[in-house]
């Protein structure tokens, strides 16, 4: 891969970067994508589909590893939860709140998830024993 080819992969990561980190749709980025062709760079091609792979197969797993090894380092972890509706999909998010002694208060997101039901005992059950994050979380109790 040439110079040019790695600054255009770069650019197109830092696309994809910047469409979520501005809450954007993929979809937006269908026109922009052209945009950017025209004005910019002939080349430029990061439209919906290649967007959402760099954002889903690259940044994403990338970040989840990243907070992997934060949370082996953290000894103590807070586990935040909320539900909501997006239209017809209720909405679950897992966001976990860690100290890191080099940066600092840290909130990510662990994951994002449909959960049928709001109740105590279902979100309770959901985080001790899911499994698809890769974190098991075991309640202390004082």
């Amino acid at each position: 891969m040439g110079d040019s080819e790695q600054k255009l992969a770069a650019a197109e990561g830092t696309w994809a970067y910047h469409t979520v980190q501005h809450n954007q749709s993929f979809r937006s980025t269908d026109c922009t994508s052209k945009l950017v062709q025209k004005c910019f760079e002939p080349k430029f091609s990061s439209a919906r589909t290649k967007t959402e792979a760099i954002v889903c197969n690259v940044l994403a797993p990338y970040a989840m590893e990243e907070l992997e090894c934060d949370l082996e380092c953290t000894n103590f972890v807070s586990i935040f939860t909320d539900s909501s509706n997006h239209n017809s999909i209720k909405m679950f998010p897992v966001l976990v709140r860690y100290f890191k002694l080099t940066s600092g208060v840290h909130v990510k997101i662990l994951e994002m998830t449909n959960l049928a039901g709001e109740t105590a005992v279902t979100v309770s059950t959901y985080l001790i024993n899911n499994e698809n994050s890769g974190f098991l979380f075991t309640p202390v109790v004082t």
